[in-house]
């Protein structure tokens, strides 16, 4: 049993099925694949899908790093190893992340999509801010993969039955 605050804060997550994990300190935008205890979920798919990665219906959180509007701050192309499980999106460009919800009845996947993009802000013309979507992606989530999430979740937190059910 890992006992460290950042072992049961993240057991917190998934047993209240949290998706998504914001935090902003580092002066960077950084995404991961969904992970747990330092490694990829074990269902975690996805798939491009017009311009954007999906995850789709992953048991495990994404964290997202969204500190980048803040005093620029210079780091070396290597001033943190990046993981396995971490997206290539890494940048310290100053940008925004624009949140968007989807209800969607159609098959096969009838559920809610939460659509993310990171745009990086640009000053192309002097004096005219611009932007371009630097990292975009969605998390789909599907009545079938959420009961499919829940024993995934089970297993992983050693078969006890979470309060969300």
């Amino acid at each position: 049993l890992n006992t460290s605050l950042w072992a049961r804060t993240e057991d917190l997550f998934m047993e209240f099925e949290v998706d998504i994990h914001f935090t902003a300190h580092e002066h960077v935008y950084e995404k991961s694949e969904p992970v747990y205890r330092y490694g990829l979920c074990p269902n975690a798919t996805s798939r491009s899908w017009k311009n954007e990665q999906q995850y789709i219906d992953p048991a495990c959180p994404l964290y997202v790093v969204t500190g980048s509007a803040g005093s620029m701050e210079v780091f070396g192309n290597n001033w943190l190893r990046e993981p396995e499980w971490t997206h290539p999106s890494r940048t310290n460009m100053f940008g925004f992340l624009s949140v968007g919800f989807e209800a969607r009845a159609e098959e096969p996947f009838q559920g809610h999509t939460l659509h993310l993009d990171y745009v990086a802000t640009a000053e192309v013309t002097p004096g005219k801010a611009d932007g371009f979507s630097a990292d975009r992606f969605a998390l789909v989530r599907t009545e079938a993969g959420q009961r499919q999430r829940r024993e995934i979740v089970r297993n992983l937190l050693g078969g006890a039955r979470t309060e969300s059910e």
